[in-house]
This record gives structure tokens, sequence and C-alpha cells, in this order.
């Protein structure tokens, strides 16, 4: 963690201290590159070392229940403008890649550098953040009778702030250089994009302009309704409430004080080189959730309750 402390600090200072480089040329991200890519590198570096028992204990394990009767079916589906009811007529149909499949795709860069998101249906997906104190009970995990659990390390909020910062200043700068080399990290980075303390209650919308024949841009967590403890009905969640759901994004673990169980909308990418343990896979069998390849063949290990793996 010493590396990649000291390589954030450097480059935030590049980034917004009194002498930030502007990005606006080439010549200028030259000034910030080796700082930028030596950030980045300790960020794999660091992911490379994860494992599940520390990640629970530093409340950054996420989990996705995939019910087992939609498999790894690539679904296609309506969705309606954002703001607005649904129209047959004008709505546009997304494309949506399911199950362990899917999450994999998402883990394979080179579909989202080539551009591939919408044709292979690799949007955002729900999923929730664990917290150690308490444990892969229900109250956290969404249990089904038949599914498939991917648990997936989150980066640190440090790290998500960073990239924040870099995705913001490569939208207006006029350097192709910095725009693509935060292009890459955005097709290798797992981050959160809204984060809500209990269920969002949100659906996909689709953001593009309707007055184009141009393809959608199919969000999730830009909807929802508010839950409060001790009421049976939620009421809609305002353009207020949404915004703060995307500001908790690069804060996710403050959701963690409810003590329920939380949504967050996570944009899975590759974790580490590639070639980590994560995604994990699991099934759930009473208090003990057995761990699976991609292939669904048991590894002769599994996670307690208490976040432990174990020989089974």
């Amino acid at each position: 963690m010493g590396d990649l402390t000291r390589s954030r600090n450097k480059l935030n200072d590049m980034l917004t201290g009194s002498s930030a480089v502007s990005f606006a040329t080439d010549a200028s991200w030259e000034t910030a590159e080796q700082a930028l890519s030596d950030w980045w590198k300790d960020v794999k570096d660091e992911e490379a070392k994860d494992t599940f028992s520390e990640v629970l204990g530093e409340k950054r394990m996420t989990v996705r229940a995939m019910a087992d009767n939609r498999g790894d079916k690539v679904l296609e589906f309506q969705v309606k403008a954002e703001g607005a009811e649904p129209n047959v007529q004008t709505d546009r149909k997304m494309t949506f890649a399911y199950g362990v499949k899917g999450v994999q795709a998402r883990g394979t860069p080179e579909n989202f550098v080539n551009k591939q998101k919408n044709k292979l249906g690799l949007h955002e997906l729900s999923a929730s953040l664990l917290t150690g104190d308490r444990g892969l009970a229900q109250n956290q995990i969404k249990y089904y009778a038949s599914a498939t659990y991917v648990f997936m390390p989150l980066p640190r909020e440090e790290d998500l702030q960073v990239f924040a910062v870099l995705n913001g200043i490569a939208k207006t700068s006029g350097s192709k250089k910095f725009k693509d080399y935060v292009r890459m990290i955005a097709s290798k980075l797992t981050r959160v994009k809204s984060a809500y303390e209990y269920d969002m209650g949100t659906t996909y919308c689709d953001i593009a302009d309707r007055g184009t024949q141009g393809p959608g841009k199919f969000r999730y967590g830009l909807s929802g309704t508010v839950s409060s403890p001790g009421k049976k009905v939620a009421s809609k969640a305002d353009d207020l409430e949404i915004a703060r759901r995307k500001q908790l994004a690069i804060k996710y673990k403050s959701i963690l004080s409810s003590g329920a169980r939380n949504e967050i909308v996570v944009a899975y990418r590759q974790h580490g080189d590639g070639t980590t343990c994560f995604p994990l896979f699991t099934r759930r069998e009473g208090t003990l959730f057995p761990i699976v390849s991609a292939t669904g063949v048991r590894t002769g290990e599994a996670i307690t309750l208490d976040g432990q793996i174990v020989k089974k």
C-alpha cells in the first residue's frame, strides 16, 4: 500500500495542485505521463494481492446473485427514454449479457476498447456491498433457491476518486494521447456508478437523443425509489436523490451505515491483470458458498458465513 499511496498523492498534486497539468495538448499530457503510469501500475499491483478475507475486512467486497433460470442468456428488450414513459414505437432495444459469461465478457478489456459494449450487452450491473462485520447472511446477500453468486472487489475509494477526476478532465482535454490512456484505464477498472443504502428500485433507461437514429446510451441507476425504515411504501427518488447516489459512488463505504442490504451499480472490469481469482463464482448450500469455476465445476473450497475460505 505504501507505493500506491505515494503514487496516488503525487498524481493528485499534478491533477489538482497549484501546478496542475492542463492536459490541453499532447505535450502537457507527457508532463504527467509517468506519474499517471506509476499510479495505474500500483493500482493493478495491489489488485493482484487481493484476498477474499482482506477485501471483505476492508469493506470493498461486492456480491451479485444470478438466478439460474436465466443462465448465460443474452437478452434483448426495449428501454424507455430517461424520464419518460415506455413507448413501443420509439424505445430502442438493448442487448444485455446475463450470467457468468456476461461477467467474464465485462472483464475483457478489448470489448470496451473496441466499443463493443452495446453490441455485446455489457452494461452496468446491480450488486451489494458487503462488510465483514455482518458476514454473508441474508441481510447482506439476496438469497435465491438456485443461483450463482459472483464476488468481486472494488478499488479503494481514493483511487475511484482519482479516476473520477481523470475522466472529467478527459471529456474536455485536447490531448488525444491522454484521452486514449484514460479510455484504457476505463476498460480495466471496476468501478461504482451509483450507490444507495437500500434497494434502489431502479431500471435501465436510454439517455440518447431521441431526435436521432443513432444507438442508445443505456444507463442503470438514473431512476428509482426511496426506502424509509418502517415504511412499507417507497416514494419516488427525485433528481437530488439520484445525484446523491451518483456522488456516493466514490464514497461507497458510507452506505453500510444503514445496516440493511444495499444496492450499488457496478461497471465490472478486469481484476488485476486478468489472472487473479476474481471474479469469484460460488453456489450456496446452507451456511456455505462452495466455490466453482466459470464452467460450474467445484474447486473443493467454500466460503463460510464469516467470510473465510475453507476446504470442503
